[in-house]
């Protein structure tokens, strides 16, 4: 028997790579539908973009935390500033099913409904719409999930 067999055998495995799946398979899609860069269609995101490449103070509450990651999300050397705000949204939203997974997981106590779960709030067309443009939705929806 093969290592990778023995390590499949082993229970506490699965689940990381289940949630591992669902990390990849969900940024991988909202990385293909990801703004290409300014969203002038939302005036938040437009703003959002700016106050993370400045560091500055976002509407009322200022989101400090979302700024401060955003700009560690500035010097990811893709793209322009725009482009790397929105790929921070769609980093959260990605790891939001991660812990979605993991919450189901515990709820349910089986891996398919608690992974399909997780696959169908990923690929809600409200979720996927903030998770593709620089919005504050997703690192809230990661905190709570």
């Amino acid at each position: 028997m093969g290592e990778w067999d023995r390590a499949l055998k082993d229970e506490r495995l699965i689940d990381p790579l289940i949630g591992a799946g669902l990390f990849a398979g969900s940024f991988l899609i909202y990385l293909g539908t990801l703004a290409p860069s300014v969203a002038t269609i939302f005036d938040d995101s437009l703003e959002f973009q700016l106050v993370c490449y400045l560091p500055g103070i976002a509407h009322p509450t200022g989101y400090p935390l979302y700024t401060l990651l955003g700009k560690l999300f500035t010097f990811v050397p893709l793209g322009d500033v725009a482009y790397r705000v929105n790929l921070m949204s769609a980093f959260f939203a990605a790891l939001t099913v991660v812990f979605l997974y993991a919450t189901l997981r515990l709820i349910v106590k089986y891996r398919v409904p608690a992974a399909l779960g997780a696959a169908s709030f990923a690929l809600s067309p409200v979720f996927w719409s903030q998770a593709v443009i620089a919005e504050v939705y997703t690192l809230n929806a990661a905190f709570v999930a």
